[in-house]
């Protein structure tokens, strides 16, 4: 397992509970933030499904979930050509896909459809494993 660096990360997520049990589709990405190189930036994005339990109240909103994904990890491999005054150096891509197991805590403080909150989510796979912290914006029933 070879970690990414310091970088930005995103997640997009659908979700609706049925019967006290919160199912979701999600993507989460994390990317290193390499303006002038090396390239290619190492990453991983997993596609994800997710069921959990959540807590809804009048004005928060917190789950908990587990699930199964297709993980994408990009790495970076031999060197192909070195860097030129602030540009970083270019090395052979290496692509991955593998299956992992995603993870995600949400807490969300919410209006009448309308929520802000924090997400923190996580995928455990043997191509790279990864974690991220996003701030989101939810909308629709929140309860």
């Amino acid at each position: 397992m070879v970690p990414t660096t310091s970088g930005v990360g995103g997640v997009l997520s659908v979700s609706f509970s049925h019967r006290g049990l919160l199912y979701g589709l999600r993507t989460a990405t994390t990317t290193e933030f390499e303006i002038f190189g090396p390239t290619p930036a190492q990453s991983d994005t997993d596609y994800a499904f997710l069921v959990g339990k959540f807590s809804g109240r009048r004005h928060s909103f917190n789950s908990v979930a587990a699930g199964v994904a297709l993980v994408h990890s990009v790495r970076r491999g031999e060197l192909l050509e070195g860097g030129y005054w602030f540009l970083g150096p270019t090395y052979e891509r290496i692509d991955r896909v593998t299956v992992g197991l995603p993870l995600e805590l949400r807490a969300t403080a919410n209006l009448v459809g309308v929520g802000l909150g924090v997400n923190l989510f996580a995928n455990l796979n043997p191509a790279g494993s990864f974690a991220g912290l996003a701030l989101t914006l939810q909308l629709g029933k929140l309860r």
